[in-house]
């Protein structure tokens, strides 16, 4: 077992959803994509990643050893937004049976997003293989919402050793209240074990730390 420190150096604003982003959900949708696990939402599992596992539920599910990933020192805020547009190579079909952009099936949106601009995020973990870690993260490309749309793009990974206790980490991630690993206060449905998108999995949890 290493203890890590890993900082990530983004180009673009990152969208800031109702939690920060965590190192383990990154390194889970890293690890399917190189075994295949399905991604649809009716086949859901857990997908191992090298990280060691603090606490296990009911259902065999772990607590993975990673933390949120922090904007190193004070970010800007911002709003910026996002478009949805009917389909240019649709024109045609558009003029000859008058689509409606106004409203329905082919509305054009422009929604507005949080956002938050640091040039370097920082995250630690307790890694089972370093080499494995470093791997996964190089498929990483994006941290946050809407990496599709340009959002939290990752120029580079750093890695370095550091010393990480369990309690460093447990202070820096959402817990779960059934675990009795953590105090504080609680927040009711929160994603803690990837795939953070399925809220099944969700439960009340204790919240990191505000800051790294």
């Amino acid at each position: 077992m290493r203890g890590l420190i890993i900082t990530a150096t983004v180009t673009t604003p990152v969208v800031s959803g109702i939690a920060r982003p965590n190192l383990a959900s990154l390194l889970a949708w890293a690890n399917a994509g190189v075994a295949g696990a399905p991604s649809v939402s009716d086949r859901v599992i857990v997908v191992d990643i090298p990280l060691a596992v603090l606490w296990r539920d009911a259902d065999g599910k772990p607590l993975w050893a990673g933390t949120d990933i922090y904007p190193a020192g004070e970010p800007v805020r911002g709003r910026e937004y996002l478009h949805k547009r009917y389909p240019a190579h649709r024109a045609n079909l558009g003029r000859k049976m008058k689509i409606n952009t106004a409203a329905g099936q082919f509305k054009e949106q422009r929604r507005p997003v949080l956002t938050l601009s640091a040039r370097h995020w920082v995250c630690a973990c307790i890694a089972t293989d370093v080499d494995q870690v470093a791997a996964l993260l190089k498929d990483v490309r994006s941290i946050g919402p809407k990496g599709a749309a340009g959002y939290g793009a990752v120029h580079e990974w750093r890695i370095e050793e550091a010393d990480i206790s369990a309690e460093f980490v447990l202070r820096r991630r959402a817990v779960p209240v059934a675990s009795g690993l953590s105090d504080g206060e609680v927040a009711p449905n929160r994603a803690w074990v990837p795939p953070y998108w399925h809220s099944p999995w969700w439960d009340d949890c204790h919240e990191g730390q505000s800051c790294f």
